[in-house]
């Protein structure tokens, strides 16, 4: 038995030309609503709906304002008035070609050159079409507009001050449109033509002269006819060559009409020109500026020509690319595989000295610069001194242990002071029986007890000042597995150090040490004050003038497993010490940094970065940055965190990282994929407000590299070094 199905069409209209929209309607309602017949007995459910979006009156009867027609309500008319048309296409709506969209949406996504202004304006122009499109984020802008498909126009992109009174940049090329539904358009700054638009035709961009404080509209190109050495002074042409160590070479072709030369800078792209070299005389070809790479993805420079009549401005240099060819790149003067050289770095305060350790290196070498060719005592470990000689590293010392032995991993905890003259350096698993100060290095009785070496710096010679154990002399509990050393902080000046203990009892231990002229004696202990709390010490920081300390200690639950952490804080006021605070609710806190005065503290927290201050004696969450890595099959306890001593900029490292980009800036997406190559997070604080200034790589990024394992900024965040443990199988250590 036969039956017919209706097919009722719900339709929204589009802007078409009128009898083309009339004849597709009645198409569609003749050909969607005829009875057609079926060999089935069932109730055919309603089929299909278009939907064709108008905001225009159709002609031909709709009421303004209606959108939904129905078959039954107009397929007499319709049948009536397009019979022929009707017959033409069929019974069947299956042999109606696809309804094809007439316009597409596209979304101009527009980054502009970088410029500050109250008045900035972006036009975008394409055929007739002009919008002004709307500012977003710093140079982001834009404009979404619906668009003839598969049409060409010219598209013009203007980026105005004073709301267009002066054209600072354009764009330009011819644009089609496609066939889909959206689209988006993507121009970025370094496609803009800045150069064209010069007002007042002295060679300099109206960009340029606005960013360096001249007026566009007034010449800064300088002839003096009375002068019988009269010579226009125009732009010089200025370019950069990025250098290892951490330079930015700017180079620029003299000219005979200046008399010196001023480089400006602006580290950011957005904060303003500043001069950063003084004069220069007349004779300079390159100025060589080392940087903080890390703060300058976005830095722009100029190179000013200056005669007694005026000064010009060069084209602006953008500083583009990773800047891998920038990056110091850092190797043991003896590397030799599993060394891990790269386990711990710690730059001094001033960024001139750093010391980075290879915890697993062999030689049984004692003291400093000993002989590094006899591996006989496996895992003893190694740190090695470097030092800035002009802009470039070059290593002062190789330290050892005065007592070296098989595994007693020598750098395992590692700290400088601010001016590089003091370093303490932990070694978790020595096994010596002494206690104190000084104490007799030969009796191996307490395997793992652990030890820090103080070394001190005298000109360029270093030497060993202290031999430092738990306890005192007189002490008689068993110190085995204390693993004293884990790691280490010392104060700015370095007359205060702290030392973490974390398997010391049945909980752990902090121990703070302090120096009179040269001697050290123990000031304070500490252990937790709560009964579930241990593995306390597993990572201890000083403030600068060493008055707070900050200690992290695991939390068991009622089976005993230690699944979850608190910070202590601890205060010192006249000599004396005592408890400040309890931060709860962590997860797994594996690493601490104080910033200088001590209000400000970041916790390193399975794979989260979390970011503490101090208001008037409580302390609270003031930013989180989640997910560097967690869920890894690798150790995240290792990552390393470093606070800067303004407390304004942040470094954290995520070891698991397997992005396989290289320099700064690259992309932190999942491919190519590099497993266990390691990444670097740096954030910035800015009136109160955190974000992540750049996301950093290793300059020759492979797998297993572990860089991130350790971070160490300098106190004012310009300098940043990067351990990476695993690279090539030795270790490195990089600088940004």
């Amino acid at each position: 038995m036969s039956s017919f199905i209706y097919r009722c069409i719900r339709i929204k209209i589009v802007p078409l030309p009128g009898s083309v929209l009339v004849f597709l309607i009645a198409a569609l309602l003749v050909s969607g609503c005829s009875g057609s017949s079926s060999g089935s007995d069932e109730e055919s459910p309603l089929l299909n709906e278009v939907v064709i979006d108008s905001e225009d009156e159709l002609d031909g009867g709709l009421a303004e304002g209606s959108t939904d027609v129905t078959a039954e309500q107009t397929s007499n008319e319709a049948t009536e008035d397009n019979e022929e048309s009707t017959s033409s296409l069929g019974q069947n709506l299956s042999t109606l070609d696809p309804v094809v969209a007439l316009s597409t949406r596209v979304t101009f996504d527009i980054t502009v050159p970088a410029y500050s202004s109250d008045a900035l304006q972006v036009l975008v122009a394409w055929g007739d079409r002009e919008i002004t499109a709307a500012w977003v984020t710093d140079e982001s802008w834009i404009v979404a507009d619906d668009l003839p498909t598969d049409t060409e126009n010219s598209l013009v992109v203007t980026f105005s001050d004073q709301n267009g009174a002066i054209i600072l940049a354009s764009f330009e090329q011819s644009y089609r449109t496609g066939g889909d539904a959206a689209e988006v358009f993507i121009i970025g700054p370094d496609q803009f033509n800045t150069e064209q638009w010069d007002i007042d035709g002295d060679g300099v961009s109206n960009i340029d002269e606005l960013i360096a404080g001249s007026d566009p509209f007034v010449p800064n190109t300088t002839t003096d006819t009375n002068s019988e050495s009269a010579e226009t002074l125009l732009p010089v042409s200025a370019s950069i060559e990025l250098v290892a160590d951490k330079t930015f070479r700017i180079r620029w072709q003299p000219t005979n009409a200046a008399d010196f030369y001023r480089v400006l800078e602006n580290p950011d792209g957005v904060s303003g020109f500043t001069d950063i070299s003084g004069e220069l005389d007349a004779s300079t070809e390159f100025y060589d500026h080392r940087v903080g790479l890390h703060q300058r993805v976005n830095a722009r420079y100029m190179v000013e020509a200056c005669n007694s009549m005026g000064c010009t401005l060069s084209a602006q240099q953008l500083i583009e690319g990773n800047l891998a060819e920038a990056i110091g790149f850092l190797k043991a003067s003896n590397p030799d595989q599993s060394d891990q050289f790269g386990s711990v770095v710690s730059i001094s305060g001033d960024g001139n000295t750093l010391a980075v350790s290879a915890s697993f290196e062999d030689s049984a070498a004692t003291g400093v610069n000993g002989n590094q060719g006899d591996n006989s005592a496996e895992g003893s470990g190694a740190v090695y001194v470097f030092i800035r000689n002009g802009s470039g590293w070059q290593q002062q010392a190789y330290l050892k242990a005065s007592n070296t032995e098989f595994r007693d991993l020598f750098g395992s905890g590692l700290s400088l002071s601010a001016d590089g003259n003091t370093l303490a350096v932990g070694a978790a698993e020595e096994d010596s029986n002494a206690r104190g100060i000084n104490g007799n290095q030969d009796d191996n009785s307490s395997s793992a007890s652990g030890a820090v070496y103080v070394f001190a710096r005298d000109g360029d010679s270093w030497q060993q000042q202290a031999y430092i154990k738990a306890g005192s002399s007189e002490a008689e509990n068993d110190s085995t597995s204390d693993e004293f050393g884990t790691t280490v902080s010392l104060s700015a000046d370095g007359n205060t150090l702290a030392v973490g203990a974390r398997q010391e009892g049945a909980q752990g231990a902090v121990y703070v040490f302090v120096r009179s002229s040269g001697v050290w004696q123990q000031q304070a202990i500490f252990n937790p004050s709560r009964s579930d709390d241990g593995i306390f010490g597993r990572a201890v920081s000083l403030s600068s003038d060493g008055n707070v300390l900050a200690t992290s200690a695991r939390v068991a639950d009622f089976r005993g497993v230690f699944n979850t952490s608190v910070i202590y804080i601890f205060v010192r006021a006249n000599g004396d010490w005592r408890e400040n605070a309890v931060i709860e609710d962590l997860v797994i806190a594996s690493r601490v940094s104080l910033s200088g005065n001590g209000e400000i503290l970041a916790v390193a927290d399975d794979g989260d970065a979390v970011i503490f201050d101090n208001l008037e004696g409580t302390w609270r969450e003031q930013a989180r940055f989640v997910q560097f890595g967690r869920n890894s099959t690798l150790d995240f306890e290792t990552d390393g965190i470093s606070l800067s001593a303004d407390g304004n900029t942040l470094a954290i490292g995520n070891s698991r990282d397997t992005t396989g980009q290289i320099g700064l800036q690259g992309f932190q997406g999942t491919q190519p994929r590099f497993e266990g190559a390691g990444a670097v997070h740096v954030f910035t604080r800015g009136d109160g407000t955190w974000q992540q200034e750049v996301y950093v790589k290793a300059s020759n990024t492979s797998t297993f590299d572990a860089f991130g394992v350790s971070v160490s900024l300098s106190a004012n965040g310009d300098s940043l070094a990067v351990g990476a443990r695993g690279e090539g199988g030795e270790g490195a250590a990089y600088l940004y």
